[in-house]
């Protein structure tokens, strides 16, 4: 269940940034 595991990072890692880079843009 490595892929998987490696997905969920990857979403999370993503979720993050655009987070992130709206909360410093707004």
């Amino acid at each position: 269940m490595e892929i998987a595991y490696r997905e969920y990072r990857n979403s999370i890692e993503i979720a993050y940034s655009y987070l992130g880079n709206s909360s410093d843009e707004a």
